[in-house]
C-alpha cells in the first residue's frame, strides 16, 4: 500500500464513521488535518498538509565557532529549527521497529542500495519531462548528446541491477508451513524478489504490506523470512564496487553499476522498463 493509498484508506474510514471520537463534520476535518500535523520545532513556515504522508524530523549538523580558532559541531537549523524530510518505506519500517525496541530490519548499506535504485528509476522515467530534476544541469554536457549519454547510462545501470535481482522467489509456499502462511480461505501467491524490491523501493510499501498483498499472514515467521530474502536481494543488487568486476558473471552484468557508463563493447540487450 503506497503513501497515497494509506491516506485514502484512512479518509475512507473517517467518512464511514469508523474512527473513534470522530462524529461531527468538524471532527472529520480535524482528523484529516491531524494526518499532516508537524511538531512546532520545524517552525511555522512548513505548511500542514495531510497529503504529505509520514515524515522524519531531525537536526542538521554544522560547525560552530568556539573561541578564536575552535570549532564544534551541533544543530545548525535556521533559528534553531529542525529539518523535516519525507519518510520512505525504509524510514517507516525503522520507526515501527524502534517502537518495538528493535533495530531496523535492513542495514545501512541495504537501505542505501534501495534508495539508489529508487532514485535511478525515478530519474530515468521522468527524463522526458522538461526540468523534471535538479540533476538535469549535471547529467552530461549542455547539448542533446550529453543528455542522451546520461539517459542511456541510467538505463544500463537499471538493466544491470534488475538482472542481478533475477527471477528468484523471495517467499515460497513450500518453505513455510501451511498453518503459518495465512488465515484460512485467503488466496496466497509466491513473492518474487523483483516484486518485493519494487514494492518497497518504488511503491513505498512496507514488508507487512508486501505480505498482505500476496495473501500471506504478517506473522513473525513470514516477516523474518521476507526480511532475509529482501536483504539478500538488495546486497546482490549492489554487486561489485567501482573497478572490481564480479568474475562469477560475464559481460556488463559483471561490472560495477558505477562503471556502467565508462566503458564500451558490453552487451546492451534487454528492457529497463
Amino acid at each position: 500500500m503506497t503513501r497515497h493509498q494509506r491516506i485514502a484508506a484512512f479518509v475512507g474510514r473517517i467518512e464511514r464513521g469508523e474512527v473513534e471520537g470522530v462524529t461531527t463534520e468538524a471532527d472529520r476535518i480535524a482528523a484529516v488535518k491531524d494526518m499532516g500535523a508537524l511538531p512546532p520545532t520545524v517552525g511555522p513556515d512548513v505548511q500542514q498538509t495531510a497529503a504529505r504522508g509520514p515524515v522524519r524530523v531531525f537536526d542538521m549538523i554544522g560547525p560552530h565557532p568556539v573561541g578564536e580558532n575552535g570549532v564544534e559541531y551541533g544543530p545548525a537549523g535556521h533559528r534553531g529549527r529542525k529539518t523535516v524530510q519525507l519518510a520512505d518505506a525504509f524510514d517507516v519500517m525503522a520507526a515501527r521497529a524502534a517502537a518495538r525496541g528493535a533495530g531496523s530490519p535492513f542495514t545501512a548499506e541495504q537501505i542505501g542500495m534501495g534508495r539508489f535504485y529508487r532514485n535511478l528509476v525515478e530519474r530515468y522515467e521522468s527524463a522526458g519531462m522538461r526540468a523534471s530534476s535538479m540533476d538535469a544541469t549535471t547529467r552530461g554536457g549542455g547539448g542533446p548528446d550529453g543528455f542522451m549519454d546520461a539517459l542511456l547510462a541510467d538505463r544500463q545501470r537499471i538493466m544491470i541491477i534488475r538482472r542481478r535481482i533475477g527471477d528468484g522467489v523471495a517467499l515460497s509456499m513450500r518453505k513455510v508451513r501451511p498453518s503459518r502462511r495465512a488465515t484460512r480461505g485467503t488466496t496466497r501467491s509466491v513473492i518474487l524478489d523483483r516484486r518485493a524490491v519494487d514494492a518497497i523501493c518504488l511503491q513505498e510499501a512496507t514488508l507487512t504490506d508486501v505480505l498482505r498483498a500476496h495473501g500471506w499472514a504478517a506473522n513473525g515467521t513470514n516477516f523474518k523470512a521476507l526480511t532475509r530474502a529482501v536483504g539478500r536481494t538488495l546486497e546482490r543488487m549492489a554487486g561489485p564496487m567501482r573497478g572490481q568486476p564480479d568474475h562469477s558473471f560475464t559481460s556488463d552484468f559483471a561490472r560495477s553499476i558505477w562503471d556502467a557508463a565508462n566503458g564500451s563493447g558490453d552487451s546492451d540487450t534487454g528492457d529497463a522498463k
